[in-house]
């Protein structure tokens, strides 16, 4: 349960999450947003540039996160949400893309 691990811990291990095409973490690139933690459940929304990416992507993003929350607790529960990023974060978003694209 949550009350083993402290937020730190929890948002550092977040904080480890890769992009599978792109040479940085979900957090530098703007993409997780609206964690919250609660006793046994997680919500976090997952931002993307653009709702229509394909679904292969937003399936390894989602298993990605879940993946941690399972590592860290198996009583923990991710409830995840994707949506659709401000201009502001796309832009900086495809600017890190564009520098650290591995894809």
């Amino acid at each position: 349960m949550v009350d083993r691990h402290s937020k730190e811990e929890i948002y550092q291990k977040l904080a480890e999450v890769k992009h599978p095409e792109i040479a940085c973490t979900l957090i530098e690139l703007g993409m997780l947003d609206d964690i919250n933690i609660n006793s046994d459940k997680i919500t976090l929304t997952i931002k993307i540039p653009t709702l229509e990416i394909p679904q292969q992507i937003k399936d390894i993003l989602l298993n990605s996160v879940k993946q941690v929350v399972t590592n860290l607790d198996t009583g923990l529960k991710a409830e995840i949400t994707f949506a659709q990023m401000s201009q502001e974060g796309r832009m900086k978003f495809f600017s890190m893309a564009k520098a650290n694209w591995t894809g």
